[in-house]
């Protein structure tokens, strides 16, 4: 005969308020940054993170009622992703996870972080930082620096090659994108990319004056 089990479980549905950077919170999220997850009701019995339908799962030292810690996970794309929190339930004989309710979806920014050479001529090969995927949308802006006092500032913005560069049939992502210089005039540049809409933050000095990342077009 087949036993059943019966259970009387309370399902308090987790409610998010905002997903932020550790570092704070007008602080862009970047790689290797820690994700505050705040809220209401986070903590369950088993609690995940669902990161674009991907779980993740908090050091249970990490979770309380209001607020979830949770370090960027390294396969996670530059752009804007969609957080989610799920409780599951440990119900069965022998006992196993369960999907039990989730939470309404917070969006958050990942930004890329970039390199790029000091100069370099007809074209330049940036880095990115996290991979991007060869179906992302990835610009690359450029902003004149220092600003002319005689006319306007030029500003570029300049698309990725196709498929981001990738050739090979079987590669998902890249490091490293090759953008042509071809119709950019000579000069200084202040260097950001566009990766699904999330920029990378460009570098300041204790003025708040943007220093860096810089190119020179040769």
């Amino acid at each position: 005969m087949r036993g059943r089990n019966v259970y009387a479980v309370p399902m308090s549905q987790p409610r998010l308020g905002s997903v932020e950077s550790g570092a704070g919170r007008s602080e862009p999220i970047l790689p290797g940054s820690e994700l505050v997850v705040k809220g209401e009701r986070l903590r369950g019995e088993l609690t995940k993170i669902l990161i674009d339908g991907v779980e993740f799962t908090p050091a249970p030292q990490d979770v309380a009622e209001t607020k979830i810690l949770l370090s960027v996970p390294t396969t996670l794309r530059p752009g804007i992703r969609a957080l989610q929190v799920l409780h599951e339930l440990s119900i069965g004989t022998p006992s196993s996870p369960h999907r039990g309710v989730e939470s309404n979806v917070a969006p958050f920014v990942l930004h890329p972080v970039i390199s790029a050479p000091a100069s370099a001529h007809a074209q330049v090969a940036v880095t990115f930082s996290p991979k991007v995927g060869r179906a992302q949308r990835v610009k690359l802006l450029l902003g004149e620096t220092p600003v002319p006092a005689d006319r306007v500032a030029r500003g570029y913005a300049i698309n990725a090659p196709a498929n981001n560069g990738i050739t090979a049939a079987d590669q998902l992502d890249t490091d490293t994108i090759a953008f042509s210089l071809e119709s950019i005039a000579t000069g200084n540049y202040l260097v950001r990319a566009q990766v699904d809409g999330a920029e990378s933050v460009l570098q300041t000095d204790t003025g708040g004056n943007f220093i860096g990342p810089k190119l020179e077009v040769l």
